[in-house]
């Protein structure tokens, strides 16, 4: 017979004390008070904050890193009328940041072509016959999502045919950045953004939310719009569910279970998810 380690699971000793403040301010049972004071949640905004994440409790968009830069090659190009090239990434969270990207800039009147990777031919990461194809359609702004970080040379092969370069990425973010005009990455160094947790669907999400205040429209018309897709980028990267991932999580959902794109309703079809999960999506 295999030898087996056994698994030791180590808890905290319970603070009782904590643990009823909670379940007196909050109307918990003392189960789940329990349970938010060994995840260091026993401060009672902290706490109330993770039971009901509200979407007001997201952050300034604009704190983003490079936000200012990357707004301006954006509606700059919208106003002249430009085209921009949007490359994403093969899996959940690079399409669905393509699609937000695509179907807001179009709304807004961008002429806007998407590219996402085939997973076998062009692997992870912007391939250089991306880059001349963008070129060659006369784009005039390549626009990257869940990738791009690390990308410096095809960051400088875009240069070089005459694109403005703006990367909006999650990944880890080496010591040295390439030449883009605007790097959006939340785990920047110098970012000013609260949270750094974010899926890329999570950062194209947020940063087409401040696009969308600049354009004056209605940012609960925006959210509603798009938490579908931003919550199925969040999930499917298996992003940490805190702070803002919650709160897209918990409201993203809902609008999942309501959405009208037609893609979504195909796969949630297709996946038995309609008759399954009913009850649970609607709570």
């Amino acid at each position: 017979m295999e030898n087996t380690v056994p698994i030791r699971i180590q808890q905290k000793e319970r603070d009782r004390e904590a643990e009823t403040k909670l379940m007196q301010a909050l109307g918990i049972p003392r189960l789940v008070a329990a349970v938010l004071v060994q995840r260091d949640l026993a401060d009672l905004t902290e706490a109330d904050k993770f039971l009901n994440p509200k979407m007001d409790d997201l952050g300034d968009p604009t704190l983003l890193p490079d936000y200012e830069s990357a707004s301006e090659v954006i509606l700059g190009a919208i106003e002249r009328k430009e085209k921009i090239y949007i490359h994403g990434d093969y899996d959940v969270d690079g399409v669905t940041s393509a699609a937000i990207f695509t179907r807001f800039l179009e709304k807004i009147g961008a002429d806007v072509h998407v590219h996402v990777p085939h997973r076998m031919k062009e692997g992870y990461g912007i391939h250089l016959r991306a880059v001349e194809e963008a070129r060659q359609m006369g784009a005039k702004v390549f626009l990257t999502c869940d990738c791009g970080i690390s990308a410096h040379e095809q960051v400088d092969a875009a240069r070089a045919g005459g694109m403005t370069v703006v990367v909006t990425d999650h990944h880890t973010v080496p010591p040295d950045l390439p030449e883009a005009a605007a790097l959006i990455n939340p785990h920047r160094t110098d970012s000013l953004y609260p949270y750094h947790e974010l899926s890329g669907a999570g950062v194209v999400f947020r940063f087409c939310e401040g696009l969308a205040r600049e354009k004056g429209a209605s940012v609960a018309g925006y959210q509603r719009a798009f938490l579908d897709l931003a919550v199925l980028g969040t999930v499917a990267d298996v992003m940490p569910l805190t702070g803002e991932n919650r709160i897209i999580a918990r409201h993203g959902l809902k609008e999942l279970w309501e959405t009208k794109k037609e893609g979504l309703r195909a796969l949630m079809k297709t996946s038995r998810l309609l008759e399954h999960c009913k009850d649970g999506l609607r709570a």
